[in-house]
C-alpha cells in the first residue's frame, strides 16, 4: 500500500463530520491493508509510530519544521511562518503553494520506517540533521502526503477520534457493522496496543482477537470505581463489602518478569504511559518479590520520613520527572501501596474474586519485608455505620476516603462499574466531588485580563458511546494571574482553526480560540444543573448538564483526555446530589 492512499483516506476522514462515515472509511482502509500495514495505520491515525505506552518523541519543534517546509517549497521562512499563523496549521501551508516534487510512490511501510529513523536522530548537530532528513522525506511524496507527515511529526494530526472509533472500524472491516465492538474492546483492555489488535484482527479475524491474553510488558487498561454519595448508599447498593483506604498518589501498574537471572520491571501510569525510569527506588524495592512474572497495581505516594505520614498529591507529583531523579528521590522518598494483582507466574488473575486476588498479593508482598512496599489494608464492612466509621478514620489520617469493593467481583479491565465504589471526603456544596474535564477552547480577556489574552475557558467531559467531548462549563475563576498566562501558553500549543470533529458545542458558546482536547483540569463546582446551553448528556428529549459556579483547582497529568469524567458519571453525580439534598 502506498502512503499516498493512506493520506487520501485521512483527508476524507478529516472532511467528514459523521462518526459512522468516519468509521466506515477507516474500515475500508483496514480492508485494503495487509496485517502489518493495518498495525501501522492504527498507530499513524492517532499520530504515533507505535503503541501509546511506548511513546513517540520526534523532538522536532515548529521552528525546525518551518525551515524544512520553506526549503521544500522554496520560499522564505517568514512566508511559511505567516501562512502557518493565518491557517493555524503548518501542514496546511504545504497545500497553499505549488508542489513541484515528484511522488516516489513510497509505501506506507517505507514511510513508517523513515519516520522511525527520523525520530532516532540525536546528538550534536541533530537539529540540522533532522531538518535535512525531513526535507528529503517531504520531497519524496505528493503534497497531500506531505501535509500529513508534517502534522504527524508535530504531533498535531487531530483526525478527531480515539481508539474506540478504531475498534468500531475493525468490527466494520470484519462483519460490516460494530457488533464485534465489545469483543475487540475487551482484547484492547487486556492488551492495550491498538496496533497489535489491528494486526491480529486483519490476520486471523475475531478468533485471533479473542485469543489475546495478558502479556507482561504490555499494560492492561485499569479498572475504575463508580461514585456514590454516602456509606448508606454504598451498603444499599452492594451489601456486605470490602473497604480499603483511598490514597491520593500516582496509580501505577507494575510489570515484573524474571529470566536468565535478570529482572525486567516496568511501571505504567493510569493513562498507560511508561514511567519506568522515574522510580529507581521502587524498582529496587520490587526486585525481591518472589515471583517469576507478575502484574500488580498500587499507588506510589511521597511520605515524610520524620513523621511517617503520606504527603499531599501536590508533593507526590513532583516525582513525575525525567531529569534530576536522584536528588528528587532523596528529597521526596516514595512508598508503594499495592492493592491488586492481575497476573502471577503465567496465570491471569482477572477472573479471580477480589478476596482471592488480595490474599495472593499479600502472600507475595509480605515475604519481602521491604519498608517501601506494603499491601493496602482491607476490612469487611456489613453496615453503613461500620463503613462510615472506617471512612472517617481514613479522613482523620489525611487520606482521600475509601474504596469499597464487592468481595466476589472479578477484575474488569477498562471498565467503570459498581464492583468498586469510591467514597471521598466532601467539601461544602451540593456537588460532593470534583470533575476531571478537558479544555476545549478559550475566550479573550476583558478588563484586567485583556492583557493576558484570555479571560475564560470552555471545558468538556467525555462521551464514550459517541467518542466525543461535550461541553459542561465556562470557567472564569480559580486561576491566579500567573496561572491564566500559563493556561494561555498551554492552549496556544494545542490551538486549532475550527471546532474539532470530536467536540460537540451549541451555537453561541463557541470560544474565540479552539483547542484540541488534550489539556486536563480538575474542577470544583457547587452543583450540576440542567442546561440548554451545554451539550454534556444532551439528547433530543433531554437538556444537557452544566456546572454551577465552576472553579479551577489544578491540572490533571495522570489521565488522558478519554479518561475525563464521563457523561454517564455526570448523570450519576446529578442524581446523587438530589439524594443528598433530600437527606
Amino acid at each position: 500500500m502506498h502512503f499516498s492512499e493512506v493520506a487520501h483516506y485521512f483527508d476524507l476522514i478529516e472532511r467528514e463530520s459523521s462518526r459512522v462515515k468516519m468509521t466506515q472509511l477507516l474500515a475500508e482502509l483496514f480492508k485494503k491493508a495487509s496485517p502489518h500495514e493495518a498495525r501501522i495505520i492504527a498507530y499513524l491515525s492517532l499520530g504515533t509510530l507505535r503503541a501509546t505506552y511506548e511513546g513517540t518523541q520526534f523532538n522536532f519543534a515548529s521552528k525546525g519544521m518551518v525551515v524544512a517546509v520553506a526549503r521544500v517549497l522554496d520560499i522564505s521562512e517568514a512566508a511559511v511562518s505567516t501562512s502557518a499563523t493565518q491557517t493555524g496549521d503548518l501542514g496546511a501551508v504545504i497545500t497553499l503553494h505549488p508542489w513541484t516534487h515528484t511522488d516516489s510512490q513510497a509505501t506506507l511501510i517505507e514511510i513508517h520506517r523513515a519516520l522511525v529513523e527520523f525520530e532516532q536522530l540525536s546528538g550534536s548537530g541533530s537539529v540540522e540533521d533532522k531538518v535535512r532528513y525531513f526535507t528529503t522525506l517531504l520531497q519524496s511524496v505528493d503534497a497531500l502526503s506531505a501535509r500529513y507527515l508534517v502534522r504527524i511529526v508535530l504531533q498535531k494530526l487531530r483526525l478527531g477520534f480515539s481508539e474506540m472509533t478504531l475498534i468500531d472500524a475493525l468490527s466494520w472491516a470484519l462483519v460490516g457493522n460494530k457488533s464485534l465492538h465489545d469483543r475487540i474492546e475487551y482484547a484492547f483492555n487486556v492488551s492495550a496496543d491498538i496496533g497489535f489488535i489491528a494486526e491480529l484482527s486483519c490476520a486471523g479475524g475475531i478468533a485471533a482477537v479473542d485469543s489475546i491474553g495478558i502479556t507482561v510488558g504490555i499494560p492492561i487498561r485499569p479498572a475504575a470505581a463508580e461514585r456514590l454519595p454516602s456509606a448508606a448508599a454504598i451498603i444499599e447498593k452492594i451489601g456486605s463489602a470490602i473497604a480499603e483506604p483511598k490514597f491520593d498518589g500516582f496509580r501505577l501498574q507494575v510489570h515484573v518478569k524474571k529470566h536468565d537471572e535478570k529482572t525486567e520491571l516496568r511501571f505504567f501510569s493510569r493513562n498507560l504511559l511508561d514511567m519506568s525510569a522515574m522510580f529507581p527506588d521502587l524498582k529496587a524495592a520490587l526486585l525481591d518479590l518472589p515471583v517469576q512474572s507478575a502484574v500488580v497495581e498500587g499507588e506510589a505516594l511521597a511520605f515524610d520520613e520524620q513523621t511517617g505520614s503520606f504527603l499531599p498529591f501536590q508533593e507526590t507529583v513532583k516525582r513525575r520527572r525525567k531529569y534530576d531523579i536522584q536528588s528528587t528521590m532523596e528529597e521526596l522518598p516514595l512508598k508503594l501501596v499495592l492493592f491488586d494483582i492481575l497476573y502471577l507466574n503465567g496465570e491471569s488473575f482477572l477472573e479471580k474474586s477480589q478476596s482471592e486476588r488480595h490474599n495472593a498479593l499479600a502472600t507475595i508482598v509480605n515475604t519481602t519485608n521491604n519498608a517501601l512496599l506494603s499491601v493496602a489494608e482491607e476490612i469487611r464492612v456489613e453496615t453503613a455505620d461500620a463503613l462510615q466509621h472506617y471512612f472517617l478514620q481514613n479522613i482523620t489520617a489525611g487520606l482521600e476516603g475509601v474504596v469499597v469493593k464487592r468481595p466476589d467481583s472479578s477484575y474488569q479491565p477498562g471498565k467503570r462499574n459498581f464492583n468498586w465504589i469510591k467514597l471521598k471526603r466532601s467539601e461544602r456544596g451540593k456537588l460532593d466531588d470534583t470533575i476531571d474535564a478537558v479544555v476545549l477552547g478559550y475566550y479573550y480577556g476583558k478588563g484586567k485580563r485583556a492583557s493576558f489574552g484570555i479571560g475564560a475557558c470552555l471545558i468538556g467531559v467525555y462521551n464514550k458511546e459517541e467518542d466525543r467531548f461535550e461541553t459542561i462549563a465556562k470557567i472564569g475563576t480559580g486561576f491566579s494571574d500567573d496561572e491564566w498566562k500559563e493556561l494561555r501558553v498551554k492552549c496556544d500549543t494545542q490551538k486549532v482553526n475550527d471546532c474539532p470533529h470530536n467536540v460537540m458545542v451549541t451555537r453561541g458558546l463557541e470560544p474565540d480560540i479552539w483547542v484540541a482536547p488534550e489539556i486536563m483540569v480538575v474542577v470544583r463546582a457547587d452543583e450540576i444543573t440542567r442546561s440548554p446551553a451545554h451539550t454534556a448528556g444532551k439528547t433530543a428529549d433531554r437538556l444537557g448538564f452544566a456546572l454551577r459556579f465552576p472553579r479551577f483547582l489544578e491540572y490533571r497529568f495522570d489521565k488522558s483526555p478519554t479518561e475525563a469524567t464521563s457523561v454517564d458519571e455526570v448523570v450519576s453525580l446529578f442524581d446523587q446530589q438530589k439524594v443528598v439534598g433530600e437527606e
